[in-house]
């Protein structure tokens, strides 16, 4: 009779970095590899367990806490999550950055200390230096305004209807873990602002720091998640096979997320109705789906009404 070990790992704390998609790719379809479960149960923090042949091993990481950074093409894109009902899709944040052409002048400074790598490497000990502080005074607990929950709420359901009409009802997903994305930004961005002004008493360790968000915090997270957002409806049509797998330009997308910045875009900082209507019209889109964007610019704090008729940007 064989026995089975089976161990409990307390940490699970981990870093995927790869400048080549195709990495996680290769190891996902081994044989060794079948990670994709684990990646996705990572996401949320949930209970994870492997079988190992040798030594028929059972491991548990109970709260695994994994951050996966990976650079590639969209063609790596398609090896690594083959369709859009993948799991895994949602679960990541896309951002394509656009083809520059030129050479980069790499004799540009010779002053290592202005280095992209010094800079970073100042950032990373500032960081793990506020990082211990944090952790030091204890324990957290977050939480958004009720102004800000009502807000967030109302934003994901018409983000929700738009995907679902303009795109394909497949991409609930998508929005619904964009908000759990938003979500934790603001919490990131509630840390730091609290590093900046941390009080220099020390708090008992059983003590519960209250950290509320603040509403320019709230306003950057969804203005990034908006931005994401944007690129995954992009990711999803070309893994779903709804345009052609020489990705087009950005700009050429039609759907309601890029349509709307554009027309955001293109508005001056302060501007009439009739200049709006003009604009509509410069771009071609119908002009009553256009005024209910109006409204939708000044839910999402995007515009303010300086006067009847007249508009102002915000951000």
């Amino acid at each position: 009779m064989s026995l089975k070990i089976k161990t409990k790992l307390r940490y699970g704390i981990g870093l995927l970095f790869e400048s080549e998609g195709d990495t996680l790719s290769q190891t996902l379809k081994s044989d060794y590899g079948n990670y994709s479960d684990v990646l996705r149960k990572a996401f949320h923090h949930e209970l994870v367990s492997l079988s190992r042949r040798k030594d028929r091993e059972y491991c548990e990481v109970a709260n695994p806490r994994v951050s996966v950074a990976l650079a590639g093409t969209p063609e790596q894109v398609r090896r690594l999550i083959p369709d859009a009902e993948n799991g895994l899709m949602s679960r990541f944040c896309f951002y394509i950055i656009r083809f520059k052409r030129g050479i980069r002048n790499v004799f540009a400074t010779s002053d290592i200390s202005q280095s992209k790598n010094a800079m970073f490497k100042l950032l990373g000990d500032k960081f793990c230096h506020l990082h211990e502080e944090f952790v030091r005074q204890g324990n957290y607990s977050f939480s958004l305004p009720s102004d800000l929950q009502e807000h967030f709420i109302e934003y994901l359901s018409r983000v929700n209807e738009e995907c679902c009409d303009e795109v394909d009802n497949k991409m609930q997903g998508v929005v619904r873990r964009m908000g759990l994305i938003a979500y934790r930004i603001m919490m990131v961005l509630t840390a730091v602002r609290h590093l900046e002004n941390m009080p220099h008493e020390s708090y008992s360790s059983d003590e519960t720091i209250q950290l509320i968000c603040h509403k320019y915090d709230y306003s950057i997270a969804m203005s990034i998640c908006e931005t994401l957002l944007c690129h995954a409806v992009f990711i999803y049509r070309n893994l779903s096979g709804n345009q052609p797998k020489r990705l087009q330009s950005l700009s050429q997308e039609t759907g309601i997320y890029a349509r709307r910045n554009t027309l955001y875009n293109m508005l001056p900082e302060t501007f009439t109705k009739k200049d709006y209507d003009a604009t509509v019209l410069a771009l071609g889109e119908n002009g009553s789906t256009a005024n209910k964007w109006i409204e939708a610019f000044i839910k999402d704090g995007k515009l303010c009404r300086i006067e009847q008729g007249k508009y102002r940007k915000i951000f």
